[in-house]
């Protein structure tokens, strides 16, 4: 293995662990003393952390999660600028460690903000758009879960017609599916009427 892959394969791990890092869960821990996947929604996630928690926790959730996407691609782009596909990897690990978290037993959020903050690494115009559409669809439905499956099944169209690279463009068809299928509950509570309000 070469220096190059071990930089790959060192980087991948660091970012899992970083994607790993239960935010959700400590900030209501120490807090409330709750564990927060009890709680709500039963979701780590900073939507669940403001409802049972309150604004200003939650608020902290979403910006530590936000970067814990932001920065690894980042640090990965500015090291290895034409690496596409590395930056894509990156990105996947820590979307999958916040979603598969090896403090909580390889559970955890629903990565929507994880994944906005790789996005926003990976290319910042397409992401803003992305981001500006979740917003908009959870302002007019009162639904976060709403916005977050709209804005995964509209991400990689979008990353296509603004001629992103191909790497970039399958990792959101990816992401997008991955997000979509861990809300999989959501849309079942959408079908029956029953889904939280924000």
């Amino acid at each position: 293995m070469n220096h190059e892959h071990w930089f790959a394969a060192s980087t991948l791990l660091l970012s899992y662990a970083l994607g790993s890092c239960p935010t959700a869960y400590l900030v209501s821990k120490k807090l409330k003393g709750i564990d927060i996947r009890e709680h709500g929604s039963k979701n780590a996630g900073a939507t669940n952390v403001i409802r049972v928690v309150g604004k200003k926790a939650g608020i902290f959730v979403l910006v530590f999660d936000f970067c814990k996407g932001l920065a690894p691609v980042l640090i990965v782009k500015w090291l290895m600028p034409e690496n596409f596909v590395l930056h894509t990897m990156i990105a996947t690990a820590t979307v999958v460690g916040h979603s598969k978290s090896m403090w909580l037993g390889f559970t955890g959020g629903k990565s929507a903000i994880t994944s906005l903050g790789g996005l926003m690494a990976l290319a910042w115009m397409p992401s803003t758009l992305i981001g500006i559409l979740a917003a908009s669809v959870i302002k007019i439905t009162r639904t976060v879960s709403i916005g977050s499956i709209t804005a995964a099944i509209c991400a990689p169209i979008i990353f296509l017609l603004m001629k992103q690279p191909p790497a970039y463009t399958l990792y959101m068809l990816a992401c997008g599916l991955y997000v979509v299928f861990l809300h999989r509950a959501n849309i079942q509570r959408l079908r029956a009427g029953t889904e939280n309000k924000f």
